[in-house]
């Protein structure tokens, strides 16, 4: 599934300004599809929720 931004800040409880920190911070932050000649972003959700899932867990989490 192709999500925004909006759902994506909605689907990880995170700010929008708090996932571009994650995205400078992280190497390996999933990658988000740009819409060629508008900059829109849009992100593949199972990606992102891995990624969210593999840190939690490195970080001591459930």
């Amino acid at each position: 599934m192709i999500i925004s931004n909006t759902e994506l800040s909605k689907r990880v409880s995170l700010s929008k300004p708090t996932i571009w920190r994650y995205r400078q911070r992280y190497a390996d932050f999933p990658k988000p599809i740009v819409i060629e000649g508008s900059g829109v972003l849009r992100w593949v959700a199972e990606e992102v929720d891995a990624w969210f899932l593999a840190h939690r867990q490195c970080e001591g989490g459930e």
